[in-house]
C-alpha cells in the first residue's frame, strides 16, 4: 500500500469530509519536512485521481464523494449561468458558480447543500476546445472577439499585436491563451486566422464549419493519393455506362460553387419538340 492509499484510508476512517494539508501531517504523525513534502505529494496525487480536491479559497482539501461531487459537462448560457448535464436531470450552476467553466468543458462539481437540483463548478477538469469563431471589434486601445457560440457569456481580449491586423468586423478564429480563474474576468487570446466579412462569399460556411471544429484542409497523404488519381476515362470505366461526351451538358452551380454533383442538357427534336436531360454525378 503507497503512502496515497494509506492517506486516503485515514481520512476516511477518521470521518472528515474537509481538512488541510496541517491536519493530515498531524494524523500521519510527520517529524521531518521530508515527510511532509512526500504528504504533500501524495495529496496531490489524491487529488490528480478525482478521490480528495483541494479548494483554493478555503485552502482545505475535501473528501470526494458520490452523493456530493460529480463529473459533468457544462452546458453554458449567454446570460452567464449554465447547466450540467447529468442523468436523472440536469444540475442549474449559477453564474456566480460557474468557476470559469465554458460551454463543453468536463467539469468537477459539487452540489449545493439544501437544494435538489443546483450545484457548483469546482474543478474544471477538461476544457472543450481553445479556437473560437466570433466578430472581431476595436474599440480605441481595446481589441476583442464577440463569440457567434451564444453559449458564450463573454466577449475574448485580444492579447496586444496578436490580431494579425484583423478589420474591425470581420470574422475571425481566436486561439485562447489565457483561461480566468473564475467568472469575473475575460478570456485573453490571438487570432490564428482571418475568415473575412461576414458578407463575402463562403464566410459564413467557414464560420459554422471552424465552429463545429470540422478540419478545412485534407491531410497531406490524402491530397497525395488525389493526385495520383488518372485524369482520363479508360475502357474500363465505360463498361456499363453510356458516353454521352459528344452532347453538350451543362451545370447550373455557381461560378464558386465546388460540388458539381449533377448537370442538365437540352437538344432540339426532328418534330420540334425538345428533350431535356438530368444528368446526375455517380458518385
Amino acid at each position: 500500500m503507497n503512502l496515497s492509499q494509506k492517506i486516503y484510508n485515514l481520512i476516511t476512517q477518521s470521518n472528515l469530509t474537509n481538512f488541510s494539508a496541517k491536519q493530515i501531517c498531524t494524523l500521519c504523525g510527520s517529524q521531518s519536512h521530508t515527510e511532509r513534502d512526500a504528504i504533500k505529494n501524495a495529496l496531490q496525487t489524491l487529488c490528480d485521481e478525482y478521490a480528495i480536491y483541494f479548494d483554493e479559497n478555503a485552502k482545505r482539501y475535501f473528501v470526494i464523494d458520490e452523493k456530493t461531487f460529480g463529473k459533468a459537462v457544462f452546458q453554458g448560457n449567454k446570460r452567464g449561468f449554465g447547466f450540467l448535464l447529468v442523468e436523472g436531470g440536469d444540475l442549474f450552476v449559477p453564474a456566480p458558480k460557474t468557476n470559469g467553466a465554458f460551454h463543453g468543458d468536463t467539469v468537477l462539481y459539487k452540489r449545493v447543500p439544501n437544494t435538489e437540483d443546483e450545484a457548483m463548478v469546482v474543478k474544471i477538469l477538461q476544457r472543450s476546445k481553445n479556437l473560437v469563431v466570433g466578430v472581431y471589434q476595436k474599440q480605441g486601445h481595446l481589441r476583442f472577439v464577440l463569440p457567434d457560440d451564444q453559449h458564450f457569456s463573454t466577449d475574448i481580449f485580444v492579447q496586444p499585436k496578436r490580431d494579425l491586423n484583423a478589420q474591425n468586423g470581420q470574422k475571425v478564429v481566436v486561439k485562447i491563451n489565457v483561461y480566468p480563474k473564475d467568472n469575473r474576468n475575460c478570456p485573453e487570446g490571438e487570432i490564428v486566422q482571418i475568415l473575412g466579412y461576414p458578407n463575402q462569399n463562403n464566410v459564413d460556411l467557414l464560420s459554422v464549419a471552424v465552429g463545429y471544429g470540422v478540419q478545412l484542409d485534407f491531410p497531406e497523404n490524402v491530397q497525395a493519393r488525389a493526385l495520383k488519381l488518372p485524369q482520363t476515362v479508360t475502357e474500363k470505366d465505360l463498361a456499363g455506362r453510356r458516353d454521352l461526351r459528344n452532347q453538350v451538358i451543362f451545370t447550373i452551380d455557381g461560378a464558386d460553387a465546388k460540388d458539381l454533383d449533377d448537370a442538365v442538357s437540352i437538344a432540339k427534336n426532328a418534330d420540334g419538340t425538345f428533350t431535356l436531360g438530368v444528368h446526375i454525378a455517380d458518385v
